[in-house]
């Protein structure tokens, strides 16, 4: 007898009641579960609402032949195994029976131990196709895990190539956001650095995301679901931004009632940002698969940003040195202040932008700044008197208090 009979559940449809009533005892009596049915529709029923291993139905019957019985067990499930019985056996019947996929034929009056021997060989190969259908189904999710993470690796090492041969800082951060939203199938998503002194997040790069809100978000480290991870150092899953208690409503202008996932941009213990994504593709939800692909790519591109801020650094301390070296060296030509002043103002505009400038003398006797000359902006000029007008406001001098 086969292991866990208790388990296998058979089907016997015969429209004559003494054939199924011993069928199902006989069978019941071996170890198995059977149910016994004498209309074949009803039995029918019974295909898609369970776990079926075995069905034994007579061929001819007024309701539903055995043949079509057959045809209905392999639309549900292939596997399943078919016994025919008739009395009227016949070498067509027979050949029709086996092409069209019936596990055995057999002849009434069925001799049980006959049966019995043809159920358990039955089952066991019931058992064997299950077994193997799990192990290719096993092989199948494995192989789909198996190709996630070859496409994983391959989009980190792409965009760890790509990272390297980006030319500026902000090319190199519109890259960062672009590859991130890819390797997290992400439909918005932003990088959003510290400020200098370190209070505030703004966002440097994004994707999916309104202009307007890219130049006026500025988030404070502590709040928000970004000031909670550049705060915290630890990334963070959001099933729902709306509902989520802790950040309900804060965020529905840039992100919606959507799931997110945030991650710090961190070397060794200094955070210089985090990267935002969100509005995962087809509406699915971030998992955790996500939040771990995003930080491995989040630690690999902090030390390229880290990199890119000490260039950029470096770069500025260097241009600082040549305008001083080219001052010094110019200084002895300049005769007049004017020449002066304006020397200065072109050498200050290659560090940072200027608009424009407005040239302050100071009085130490009487402590107070007396402006001189004005640059750059129509709205602010110079009297004949030496006072100032800036927007239309009347300014002789500034006095320092």
């Amino acid at each position: 007898m086969i292991e866990n009979l208790h388990t296998k559940k058979i089907i016997v449809i015969d429209d004559e009641v003494r054939m199924g009533e011993s069928l199902s005892v006989l069978l019941s009596d071996a170890g198995y579960l059977v149910q016994s049915y004498q209309n074949p529709k009803e039995a029918m029923e019974t295909f898609g609402a369970g776990q079926i291993d075995l069905v034994i139905t007579d061929i001819q019957m007024p309701q539903m032949g055995g043949l079509e019985i057959l045809e209905e067990v392999k639309r549900v499930d292939d596997s399943i195994p078919v016994i025919l019985m008739t009395a009227f056996a016949s070498l067509n019947s027979a050949v029709e029976a086996i092409s069209k996929g019936a596990y055995d034929y057999l002849v009434k009056p069925v001799e049980f131990a006959q049966l019995e021997l043809v159920v358990r060989r039955a089952l066991e190969k019931r058992s064997l196709d299950v077994s193997r259908s799990q192990l290719v189904e096993g092989l199948r999710k494995s192989n789909v895990r198996l190709e996630k993470h070859v496409d994983e690796l391959s989009a980190l090492y792409e965009a760890g190539a790509s990272i390297g041969s980006v030319a500026n800082s902000k090319e190199l951060l519109n890259k960062i956001v672009e590859l991130a939203a890819r390797v997290t199938e992400s439909q918005v998503g932003s990088v959003m650095l510290l400020d200098e002194k370190r209070e505030y997040l703004i966002i440097a790069a994004a994707i999916g995301l309104d202009p307007k809100i890219i130049a006026n978000t500025k988030l404070a480290v502590g709040s928000s679901i970004a000031g909670f991870v550049a705060q915290s150092g630890k990334p963070l899953i959001v099933d729902d931004v709306e509902n989520d208690k802790r950040f309900k409503r804060i965020n529905r202008e840039r992100y919606g009632a959507a799931s997110l996932i945030c991650v710090p941009l961190q070397i060794k213990n200094k955070i210089l940002g985090v990267i935002n994504m969100a509005n995962k593709k087809d509406g699915k939800r971030f998992t955790s698969d996500d939040l771990r692909l995003l930080a491995t790519f989040a630690s690999q591109v902090a030390v390229t940003v880290d990199d890119a801020n000490q260039f950029e650094r470096n770069r500025r301390r260097l241009v600082e040195f040549q305008i001083l070296h080219e001052l010094n060296a110019e200084l002895p030509k300049i005769k007049t202040m004017n020449q002066f002043r304006r020397l200065l103002v072109e050498k200050l505009n290659r560090v940072f932008r200027i608009d424009y400038s407005l040239w302050l003398s100071y009085d130490s006797e009487i402590k107070t700044l007396i402006p001189e000359s004005a640059r750059g902006v129509e709205n602010i000029s110079l009297s004949n008197s030496g006072g100032i007008d800036i927007g239309n406001v009347r300014r002789d001098s500034l006095q320092l208090q």
